[in-house]
């Protein structure tokens, strides 16, 4: 999808490059997101799965900002 956008002319310089950016972004959390994941699967009763769980909740919601965001860049 990102050779798609370049193609807009309607879309400034900057617009391009923060839709890179953001789309950047957005995988980088969800993978972090499937480290998450995968890691509280293994070791259910580690210490650290309460601040894993908080860090998990708060990447979904920047990806789920991050996906609404570049979805409006098509809708314009």
């Amino acid at each position: 999808s990102g050779g798609r956008v370049m193609d807009e002319n309607e879309l400034s310089d900057e617009q391009k490059l923060e839709f890179i950016v953001d789309t950047a972004e957005l995988y980088s959390c969800r993978r972090r997101i499937r480290q998450i994941r995968a890691r509280l699967r293994s070791s259910a009763g580690e210490a650290d799965s309460e601040r894993l769980f908080s860090e998990a909740t708060e990447l979904q919601r920047r990806s789920t900002e991050l996906a609404n965001r570049l979805s409006s860049v098509f809708a314009e």
